[in-house]
Formats: C-alpha cells, structure tokens, sequence
C-alpha cells in the first residue's frame, strides 16, 4: 500500500539481524550490513528518494545506536520537506559542510594556519630535520 509509513516498532529494532534494507515507509530504511571481516552487525538509518533530476538518492542520517526511531523520523520528514522544496539533500548537506569549512578557515588567522599546519605536520617534519642532520644539511 503506497504511502504507509511507520512501519517499523522501537522494541522490535534490536532483533532485526537479515542484513538489507528494512523499510519503515516513506522513504526510511534501517540498513543493516554485515562486516566483511568482523562479520558483526551494523545498523544505520537511510532516506531514499528521488530528486527533481529524476536521480534516485540515498542519504545516510545516522547510526542505529546514534539516532532513535523518532529520531530518524522526523530527520526523514525534514529531508522530504527539502525534496518537495525542489533541493537535493545529499547536495545541501554538501554545501553547507564546504560553507562550514570555508567560514572556519575565514576566521583563522595566519598565526593560526600556521600553527595549524605545524601541528598537522609535525611527525614529518621531525623526520625531515633528523634526515637534514644525518646527511650534514645543517
């Protein structure tokens, strides 16, 4: 039947262990996936639906232990909200993390980028200078 929704029940959650996608309707799925190796269980929430291209996309929006059925739910509701919008939520999403990253970068100063980097570089830095020493480059 086209268009039902919560399907899934928060006490039955924990015991879904069929690797796949569980739809809880209107788009909300709980993937469970088996780890190659470990072969442990991992759940995570996904929406799927269908951007104004026609594309049809999937947008992780949490893990199982993270993000509570409700939870997941309501992140869902949003996300339609967006697609009836007109947006794609995979490329808001995208576009708001590179204004994050741009905005903190605006903010630092050069004192800062430096010691950011320094820090960042450090372990090879070291072995740069100790090479440096060892070939009589000082």
């Amino acid at each position: 039947m086209p268009g039902l929704r919560n399907k899934l029940k928060a006490a039955s959650l924990k015991s879904i262990s069929a690797p796949g996608k569980h739809a809880d309707g209107g788009g909300l799925y709980l993937q469970v996936t088996k780890h190659p190796v470990a072969g442990n269980l991992r759940k995570s929430w996904i929406v799927r639906y269908r951007a104004a291209t026609g594309k049809l996309r999937e947008m992780g929006i949490g893990s199982f232990e993270d993000v509570s059925l409700a939870n997941a739910r309501e992140k869902a509701e949003r996300i339609r909200h967006e697609v009836r919008e007109g947006n794609d939520a995979v490329e808001v999403r995208a576009e708001a993390k590179q204004e994050a990253i741009r905005s903190r970068a605006a903010a630092m100063t050069f004192a800062q980028c430096a010691e950011a980097y320094l820090n960042a570089h450090q372990s090879s830095l070291a072995r740069a200078c100790k090479s440096l020493a060892s070939c009589g480059g000082d």
